[in-house]
């Protein structure tokens, strides 16, 4: 007994130092981490609020460059401009340049944020609106920012002329018949009141025009010094977004795809960590008291559960070693239900086992269901930014439209319990329609669905989810990608859903007139659909069509066949042939 109480007192004063070192060696890692995570989260959340900044920005200038474009395809601007002559009498060009005068001005007023139109044509012919005189005019042609831009030949310009308006500028061939150039100066009221939307979240920021010259500073810039941002993007030539850790704190920094010009915040680390260390503390003080009141407590505890368990142990290693060894303890607490379920977990081993092997054939039933279940989490988000963009616009009933059709796409992605992977013919177009309302909402109905469905097809089954993602891939990457107002012919996606005469079988084939797949890497993709997990995660670049030649070969084997050409004079034509299901 004595031996016994000496291996007991070891065993105790071990056990104690361990559980105090286990509590000290998970507690530290896991405060540390949860600082890690309280510093990510919060430059995501601002990184997540100065993206949606520049997007809004992005969207209003939008506007203003399809309004530059729907003025210069005014019938009577273009009506008055083509009957006016430089070799007319004084007077009758002083009629004409009175009426342009007048249109021009009557163009601005149908806009509530354009101010001045001015019509700088290559032939020396200069028109603008009634309130801009001529001085103005040659203030903008000597300003810096328009003979820079002019020789650096931008496409498209915007130029920030202060607080109280800015400029664009952009050649008349890129949207129009005629050569020259537009120039429009609008108010900024709506602009700086979207940029000054930072002011909740950041303390230190600043606006850099084309050129990386600051002309909008944030609520506090004194000794904000924005130079690695600049070294950073220069080095490396980046021309995205970014986050660069320096020094003393963080910049975020965010590109207008349309101004080009640059958000750039900077929050110091003391900021950033000021509100989390009060938590801290709490943390580490809290981590002490645990390992005060365990060394308290440990002791009688370990006293009552080191015996029992070197008998559960004994008959542990008597199961390991591949013998039947039930363990009789009778404590009255924890250490007794432990080992009846030592004793239940000895008996059903083999069970278990068995049901294993069972469990992973159902979990690869399951993996096709989420394969084709997954909703691309950039596709919510743009429908939540769009949502939010009616909403300040005032457009409830375009918001309740675009939201019915993302519940019913959701509805129709999110049926995890339906074990079925095939569905009709009708409710797949039900889902690409849905799909479309919304893309309709967010694009203002640019590219126009031309359905061609045999009525006898709509009861037909198809593998879920095979037609959205086509259409998807011709929206983003046959048009949305591209600049679509000097497009020759209006843009379109044909969908042809039918029956072969000479066999049975339903033909799905998919026409575009957008730029076109590279083949090179569609096939390239081919090759790499044999790990569709990975492929899944990242849709886009005509990864949909990879994943979904992978779906048909896993459902319907030599039954179908997937085809993707380039159509003439452009575009991308996808094939489909499915054997009749049950």
């Amino acid at each position: 007994m004595k031996t016994r109480s000496i291996i007991g007192q070891k065993l105790k004063r071990r056990t104690s130092i361990l559980v105090i070192l286990a509590i000290l060696t998970i507690s530290i890692p896991l405060i540390f981490l949860f600082s890690w995570n309280y510093v990510k989260n919060s430059v995501y959340n601002m990184n997540v609020i100065s993206d949606q900044i520049v997007d809004q920005m992005n969207d209003s200038c939008k506007s203003v460059i399809q309004y530059a474009g729907w003025i210069t395809t005014d019938k009577r601007l273009l009506t008055l401009l083509k009957e006016f002559d430089l070799t007319q009498e004084a007077e009758e060009r002083s009629y004409y340049e009175s009426l342009i005068s007048n249109q021009l001005t009557e163009l601005a007023g149908m806009s509530a944020s354009i101010q001045d139109i001015v019509l700088l044509l290559d032939d020396g012919r200069v028109f603008r609106s009634v309130f801009i005189d001529d001085s103005d005019i040659d203030l903008i042609l000597n300003s810096g920012w328009y003979l820079r831009q002019k020789e650096e030949n931008y496409l498209k310009f915007f130029s920030p002329d202060g607080t109280d308006s800015f400029t664009f500028c952009a050649p008349l061939e890129s949207m129009s018949g005629m050569y020259g150039k537009i120039i429009l100066t609008f108010r900024a009221d709506s602009l700086i009141q979207l940029i000054q939307t930072a002011d909740k979240t950041f303390q230190h920021y600043l606006w850099l025009d084309t050129w990386n010259q600051p002309f909008y500073p944030g609520i506090e810039n004194t000794g904000f010094d924005y130079a690695p941002v600049l070294d950073h993007s220069a080095r490396y030539r980046l021309q995205e977004d970014f986050i660069l850790n320096r020094g003393s704190g963080i910049y975020i920094t965010h590109i207008s795809e349309v101004t080009r010009w640059k958000f750039i915040a900077y929050v110091p680390y003391h900021e950033l960590l000021g509100n989390f260390f009060p938590i801290f503390v709490i943390l580490i003080i809290s981590v002490l008291f645990v390992v005060l009141l365990a060394s308290f407590i440990l002791n009688p505890l370990i006293r009552n559960i080191i015996e029992p368990l070197e008998v559960l142990s004994l008959h542990m290693k008597k199961v390991t070693g591949g013998e039947e060894a039930l363990v009789d303890i009778r404590t009255g607490d924890e250490i007794e239900d432990l080992s009846h379920a030592f004793n239940q977990m000895a008996l059903e081993l083999q069970r278990h086992i068995r049901r294993l092997l069972e469990d992973e054939k159902t979990k690869q039933q399951m993996k096709y269901g989420l394969l084709i279940s997954q909703i691309n989490p950039h596709f919510i988000y743009n429908t939540m930014n769009t949502i939010n963009y009616l909403a300040r616009k005032g457009r409830t009933g375009d918001i309740v439209v675009l939201n019915n059709a993302l519940i019913r796409i959701l509805k129709d992605s999110l049926r995890v319990n339906d074990i079925s992977v095939f569905d009709t013919v009708e409710q797949e177009i039900d889902v690409v329609k849905q799909y479309m309302t919304i893309q309709s909402c967010r694009y203002a109905d640019q590219i126009r669905v031309i359905w061609e469905v045999d009525e006898e097809v709509l009861g037909s089954k198809i593998p879920k989810h095979i037609i959205q993602p086509i259409v998807e891939n011709a929206l983003l990457h046959g048009f949305l990608s591209e600049d679509l107002s000097g497009w020759d012919e209006a843009p379109f996606i044909r969908i042809r859903i039918y029956k072969k005469t000479d066999a049975d079988r339903l033909v799905i084939r998919i026409e575009d007139n957008g730029v076109g797949i590279d083949m090179d890497h569609y096939r390239k993709l081919c090759l790499e659909a044999d790990q569709p997990e990975e492929n899944e995660s990242s849709r886009g670049n005509h990864i949909g069509l990879a994943n979904i030649r992978w779906r048909l070969n896993y459902l319907l084997k030599e039954e179908q066949s997937l085809t993707v050409e380039q159509a003439s004079p452009h575009g991308t034509v996808v094939t489909i042939l499915i054997g009749e299901q049950d």
